[in-house]
């Protein structure tokens, strides 16, 4: 054929689908197109697959440690590429999987670790979702958890204390509110659940007109909320963070710190204690009752006496 004076000869290259690519070894300098990946290969006599030239004008062995990879399981020791597309299994096992670029429609049956998963639907999981050094810590327990956190070195913060370490919840919409909700098997967004939060600078909800901006909450429905401590005391401090004003004792004793009041419902208030007696207050008014009904009815017995024996 002659065009423009110009001799053009058409070239037919060997094609396929990736697999019948990969299963390929093509003689040396030999071409071939993966018609599946619109990629062209150049084979070396002896590497099954060839070598892929991607449309970015790099070459990734089929079998070396760096591969351009599209619609096939991932299968090898070490996979390092800058864009990987996997339509089947990514089955990673004991591998270290490091993309550039970005990982698309893969499912893997074995450990992704990297700095940074970022994922624009949903990151799901069957077993656990660990974070720390620690992580393996909560596989042990009789109830694995779900989501561990943990760490196992003593990271020293300002002089003398820890280092916080922290699940940290925020919600920026001022009028809304952050939650860390525990849903009962039963329950859903309206019931039989339990939920801990704050509410942001300004929360003005109708549904609970209780709640203040900023302020904090413990909230359950569809059941009782239970404060327990197994082995110690329950302690309410309010307005400063050292002295429990109310406390609950293992020995079934409610006690109240010194110069804490009782105020009832008609306003009238109660101290604990007149400041005048001791420790041992409360028995010199628990023997008031007493003699004040011994009183009553010495009284009564003598206006029956001055009536001629009747009477009260």
């Amino acid at each position: 054929m002659t065009v423009a004076n110009v001799n053009v000869t058409k070239v037919l290259l060997k094609r396929g689908n990736t697999v019948q690519n990969n299963n390929y070894t093509g003689v040396n300098g030999e071409l071939t197109i993966d018609t599946q990946a619109a990629t062209l290969r150049i084979h070396n006599g002896s590497t099954a697959g060839g070598t892929v030239i991607n449309a970015a004008g790099g070459s990734y062995s089929n079998t070396n440690t760096a591969a351009y990879l599209t619609s096939q399981n991932i299968t090898s020791a070490n996979i390092g590429a800058f864009q990987i597309f996997a339509n089947a299994n990514a089955a990673t096992q004991a591998v270290s999987l490091n993309s550039k670029a970005n990982l698309s429609g893969a499912v893997f049956t074995g450990n992704i670790q990297a700095n940074n998963i970022q994922a624009s639907n949903k990151i799901e999981t069957e077993t656990f979702i660990r974070v720390g050094p620690a992580h393996d810590q909560g596989e042990t327990w009789a109830n694995p958890a779900a989501l561990f956190f943990g760490n196992t070195a003593i990271n020293s913060g300002p002089v003398g204390y820890g280092r916080y370490y922290q699940i940290n919840l925020q919600n920026v919409d001022p009028l809304g509110s952050g939650d860390i909700v525990v849903t009962a098997d039963d329950g859903n967004d309206a019931s039989h659940y339990m939920s801990m939060g704050i509410n942001n600078t300004a929360w003005n909800d109708p549904y609970y007109p209780m709640g203040l901006p900023n302020d904090g909450y413990l909230f359950v429905t569809g059941g009782n909320l239970q404060i327990v401590s197994d082995t110690h005391d329950i302690e309410f401090l309010v307005g400063n963070i050292a002295n429990p004003q109310l406390k609950l004792t293992q020995a079934n004793v409610f006690t109240l710190a010194p110069n804490v009041s009782v105020q009832f419902g008609d306003n009238s208030i109660q101290t604990t204690a007149y400041t005048g007696f001791t420790a041992n207050s409360a028995n010199w008014a628990n023997p008031a009752p007493t003699t004040l009904n011994a009183a009553i009815d010495r009284l009564a017995a003598l206006v029956k006496t001055l009536n001629g024996g009747v009477g009260a």
